[in-house]
């Protein structure tokens, strides 16, 4: 069951988080840069944590 919600401020965290079994929800902060492509699983969710966070996606992925 996914139950953790997972806060991160950073690419490397994001991906961290995602990876996780038991992460739920992911709350992002600040704006986080070359992200990769990433994919949710099911029952998951990822949200910004106020108006000032941003994804920026590596180039041509």
């Amino acid at each position: 069951m996914k139950c953790i919600t997972t806060t991160v401020n950073s690419t490397e965290r994001l991906q961290q988080a995602l990876a996780d079994e038991q992460t739920g929800n992911i709350v992002a902060q600040g704006m986080l840069n070359q992200v990769p492509t990433l994919r949710l699983s099911a029952g998951c969710s990822l949200i910004g944590a106020d108006d000032c966070t941003g994804l920026v996606f590596t180039e041509g992925c």
